[in-house]
């Protein structure tokens, strides 16, 4: 009676042992595991997305996938290289995504990376203005694109107001296209800003731009008969010096002028003018301005 206990116990024993290998080859599936990816990119550039076979044995397939729709898409498939590595060019990237690792056992079951990767891609947002040296009063017309093109995507315009940017207004872009004018009324140097906040599908982007704003002043020009001499500025004044003269700005003091669409920057360098004019310029200077007799000039600075 006690021999076919033996027996029994001996089967049981082998079994057990038996088992042990399987639970191990379970444990050791091999499986494709993300390595890495950037977590931000900008708009239509290229992302590499790695990773590697874990209990690979060399050679498998590994497809990357992308998750859209709703649901998972194959992209493309790569067999890892002898170190059980794999790498993933994405090009020309437009929208925010998740991405996965996908490879199939021996049998056909598929596996699946534990990990996934967010790729976030910043929209291209760009602002240019109609002019950029205007006269005071006068409207700039202030556009842009966002991409990518979404139905409902909106962009908030800004400018800058004491060192913050302050809220202008609301902006459609359902073409990927916007527009607004605005009046240029304070003279100096004056920036916008165009924002973008960001979606499920593209991160925040902006853009700037600037305007020159110029003060219209009545200005007369001056050379001829006093070359040679020293300007109230200390300067040896000749025909080709560039400046302007003011009655009371320090010498030194940059000035930008506007006439007619053309623009120059040049320093005070000598006191004047003495006629109801506000400006005199050197003859250098009118003439690099196309700027004749007593007209009005653009003035900041």
């Amino acid at each position: 009676m006690r021999l076919p206990q033996l027996a029994r116990a001996a089967v049981i024993a082998v079994g057990f042992v038996l088992a042990i290998p399987a639970v191990a080859a379970a444990q050791e599936q091999a499986r494709p595991e993300l390595d890495s990816a950037p977590a931000q990119v900008s708009f239509r550039s290229t992302a590499v997305v790695t990773g590697h076979m874990e209990n690979g044995t060399g050679g498998e397939k590994v497809t990357l996938q992308k998750y859209k729709g709703g649901g998972w898409i194959k992209l493309l498939t790569r067999s890892v290289d002898e170190d059980g590595d794999v790498s993933f060019r994405l090009e020309d990237l437009t929208r925010t995504a998740e991405y996965r690792l996908k490879s199939k056992t021996p049998d056909g079951e598929p596996t699946f990376s534990r990990g996934r990767a967010r790729i976030q891609v910043e929209a291209r947002v760009t602002l240019e203005a109609s002019r950029r040296h205007v006269m005071s009063g006068r409207r700039v017309t202030l556009s842009g694109v966002a991409l990518p093109k979404r139905s409902d995507r909106r962009v908030i315009l800004q400018k800058r107001v004491g060192g913050e940017w302050r809220f202008v207004t609301e902006l459609s872009t359902a073409d990927g296209h916007f527009t607004r004018e605005v009046r240029m009324n304070n003279t100096g140097r004056r920036a916008f800003r165009v924002l973008f906040r960001g979606d499920e599908n593209n991160s925040k982007a902006a853009d700037k731009a600037r305007v020159h704003v110029y003060d219209p002043d009545p200005a007369t020009w001056y050379g001829p008969g006093f070359y040679g001499n020293r300007t109230a500025c200390g300067k040896r004044l000749r025909r080709g010096t560039l400046g302007v003269a003011h009655r009371s700005l320090p010498c030194g003091t940059e000035v930008s002028l506007l006439h007619h669409g053309r623009t120059i920057t040049v320093p005070v360098i000598d006191r004047g003018p003495y006629s109801e004019a506000d400006w005199d310029l050197t003859e250098e200077t009118a003439d690099r301005l196309r700027f004749e007799g007593s007209k009005t000039v653009g003035v900041t600075r």
